[in-house]
């Protein structure tokens, strides 16, 4: 028998999975949430029972399928919940009914099942509510035909009402509000106002996004509606506001992430669902079916099967890659991935050479680059002392820095073509039969190709067919072609052939140098005149980044003190958990740097406060290079602020904080700051970060200060006194290839 903990601990379990499923009707997993939904079913006490009689008939069904409650608690309880809500909707609370909600709700888990295994055939697009659709046309046929007390009659079917709000609610409300309110308590079949305002509150609990894409889109219905003044019934309106609101949560921020673009659309889908609705009402009444939810899932299923096929997609609408919690952290998850290593790429593409190099024409370039060939780059190289090309007088191509240097691939990807033949030109002589001259031209993707020209004849050390990584040596640099004077020619472009249309390039992991500013860019567009070169890691650097697994830290924060502990996650990343608020922070490694990946759990704990110092520390071998990270405002804490940026960061061009952060040298320690550019009204910078770390140890100090109050957290530990030696960090070994240098 089990114990009074084991019936303890599945009674939580239970009214734990009834929580989130009552939230997942409105995509949230948000127990509080999913606590105001039930609150609102509960206004109507046979629709609870009836609810929950289906669900018991869905978890039957699953575990006789095999699926198990954990598929149930996911996919299948929420469908279940809405066909045990219909039929509260239309018939009486009795054994009859019951009855018909348990089969009911057997056959929605059936049709759940099948459903989703039939969609995966046809690519990504989800099932939505349609196992409750085809359920409740299944049961508009065959109730009937049985013995269920207060059964309306089949034309009533549409009608979708349970009670008339009363006087006393209709007339304190306005007429636009109160519409509003009966919509929303529609989510859950039940158009009353103070269902509604459950939900709304509900919707507000989740998100702010969603509340607001909910209210956006039934605004656009009533205006519709006043606008055209099509004359629906208060049923078909409820229905039609009901889907407007589901259809823009949907795409607004569950399938896209938020943006403006991504609202747009969203708006856009909830005139759609409206007009399905205005639609289908009539022909589905006439064939003894509800309309139902039958307008939001089409007209998501639409959208996302247009935006599916496109072929260029655009930054503005993007689609999620992964299920977040709620439309903020999937922003969140999308500003930090997106924003934090730079311009979104698939293919990240990286400078084509080794060394410093300066631009000599960029975009729209003077001379060369104009039309099709404007997004064109050409880099030489000029000495670190006089400042020229040439080495002697330039009269011969060999006078010139850049000339037989190494040229190399700029990303991974297949050689599709070369030219190996041509002459070098003599200073000042041009080659017009082959302009390109000797190129190796890679493709990176489908529809992404790069060109590298104007090398040296028989110079090419790659053919094509062959896969090459980046970094690849593709051959040395020239004057074949058009070209006056040795210089590498650099394009993207879309097509294979020589001469398309070039494509924006933006080069990852750049060192700039304009005057005395050097800085690490992490996606950069060149300009004529800047002196550029890949960022080349410091190995020595990673030490400090270097946590043992097991090991356990205790930071003292005024009079209190927090554990953190190094440890492994599922998918085999290092993190860091906080013991008193069990807060996870994921600790994002490479070659060319270090990084802070997604926090789960407690804002309250110094993982947030570590975050926001170590964002992201590239392993240069300059020091006191600067660099720049996006530090979304929504991490600065306080209430205000984060609903603030709740509200408008999905309309901001930049929804992040810009960072300027460098890494100093202080003795046997490193030390990592960050000022915003960003000031409060007293003209201090809104955020301050500073962290000390000590190699094998790792972080010991911790501050933080925002809008000019600070935080500290010290690492308490015997090791933090015995410093231990630390290597030059100057010492780095990088390529002896006689190219510029600024350090």
């Amino acid at each position: 028998m089990a114990t009074l903990t084991q019936l303890r601990a599945r009674s939580i379990g239970a009214l734990d999975a009834l929580l989130v499923l009552h939230a997942q009707l409105l995509f949230s997993r948000n127990r509080w949430a999913g606590l105001c939904v039930l609150a609102a079913v509960c206004s109507v006490p046979r629709y609870a029972l009836l609810g929950g009689v289906a669900l018991l008939g869905a978890s039957l069904a699953a575990r006789a399928l095999g699926i198990g409650n954990g598929a149930l608690y996911t996919a299948y309880g929420y469908s279940s919940l809405w066909v045990g809500y219909g039929i509260a909707h239309f018939y009486a609370l009795d054994a009859a009914s019951a009855a018909f909600a348990l089969a009911s709700g057997g056959l929605c888990a059936l049709l759940s099942a099948a459903l989703t295994a039939l969609v995966s055939y046809f690519g990504w697009l989800p099932v939505l509510s349609a196992p409750f659709m085809l359920s409740a046309w299944f049961g508009l046929g065959v109730a009937p035909q049985l013995p269920l007390a207060g059964a309306p009659p089949l034309e009533a079917a549409s009608a979708w009402l349970i009670s008339a709000p009363s006087a006393e609610v209709a007339a304190a409300l306005p007429t636009p509000v109160l519409r509003m309110l009966e919509g929303l308590g529609m989510c859950v079949l039940l158009p009353t106002a103070a269902a509604g305002a459950c939900i709304l509150v509900a919707l507000f609990v989740h998100s702010r996004i969603a509340a607001l894409l909910a209210v956006g889109a039934g605004l656009c219905v009533l205006g519709l509606l006043e606008l055209t003044h099509v004359p629906v019934s208060e049923s078909l309106a409820q229905l039609s506001l009901c889907n407007a609101a589901l259809a823009a949560m949907a795409l607004g921020g569950v399938w896209l992430v938020p943006s403006r673009g991504s609202f747009v659309l969203a708006l856009f889908a909830s005139l759609l669902a409206t007009f399905l609705a205005l639609g289908f009402a009539q022909p589905l009444q006439r064939l003894g079916l509800s309309l139902g939810f039958l307008p939001w899932n089409a007209a998501v299923l639409f959208v996302l099967a247009a935006l599916n096929q496109r072929v260029a997609p655009k930054k503005s609408l993007r689609l999620a890659t992964f299920a977040a919690p709620s439309p903020e952290q999937l922003l969140l998850r999308e500003v930090h991935e997106l924003l934090l290593p730079g311009e979104p790429s698939a293919v990240p593409v990286h400078l084509p050479f080794v060394g410093v190099w300066s631009c000599t024409q960029a975009v729209d370039g003077a001379f060369t680059h104009q039309g099709v060939l404007r997004h064109a780059y050409d880099f030489e190289v000029y000495g670190e002392h006089d400042g020229s090309l040439c080495a002697g007088g330039g009269d011969a191509i060999t006078d010139y820095r850049c000339f037989g240097l190494p040229v190399l691939a700029a990303a991974d990807g297949t050689v599709v073509a070369t030219e190996t033949l041509v002459p070098n030109n003599e200073v000042g002589q041009v080659s017009l039969d082959k302009p390109w001259g000797n190129h190796v031209t890679i493709q990176h993707a489908p529809t992404l190709f790069s060109v590298v020209a104007h090398l040296s004849p028989g110079t090419i050390a790659v053919w094509p067919g062959q896969f090459v990584r980046r970094g690849t040596l593709l051959g040395y640099l020239g004057n074949s072609g058009r070209s006056p004077r040795p210089h590498l020619h650099f394009q993207l472009q879309s097509e294979l052939l020589l001469g398309s249309a070039t494509l924006p390039c933006r080069f990852a992991d750049v060192v700039v140098r304009t005057g005395h500013d050097t800085r690490l860019e992490a996606a950069h567009v060149p300009l004529e005149g800047e002196a550029l070169r890949s960022c080349e890691p410091n190995y020595a650097l990673a030490a400090y980044f270097e946590l043992k697994v097991g090991a356990s830290f205790t930071y003292r924060i005024a009079d209190q003190t927090e554990q953190l502990r190094s440890a492994v996650d599922a998918w085999g990343r290092p993190v860091l958990r906080s013991s008193e608020h069990g807060s996870e922070l994921v600790l994002l490694r490479s070659d060319s740097g270090f990084a802070c990946g997604p926090l789960e759990g407690s804002e309250r704990s110094v993982l947030a406060w570590l975050r926001l110092c170590l964002l992201r520390v590239p392993y240069d071998r300059e020091a006191q290079l600067r660099f720049r990270n996006a530090v979304p405002q929504r991490w600065l804490g306080g209430f205000f602020r984060r609903m603030r940026w709740d509200i408008t960061s999905p309309l901001a061009r930049r929804p992040a904080l810009e960072l300027d952060s460098w890494l100093e040298l202080e003795g046997e320690r490193i030390v990592v700051r960050g000022v915003s550019r960003q000031q409060t009204a007293r003209g201090v910078p809104l955020l301050e970060t500073r962290v000390v770390l000590l190699r094998g140890i790792g972080p010991c100090l911790i501050e933080v200060v925002i809008a000019g109050r600070k935080q500290r957290a010290e690492l308490v530990s015997e090791a933090v006194q015995r410093l231990p030696t630390s290597p030059n960090l100057q010492a780095s070994p990088r390529p002896a290839l006689g190219l510029g240098d600024w350090s």
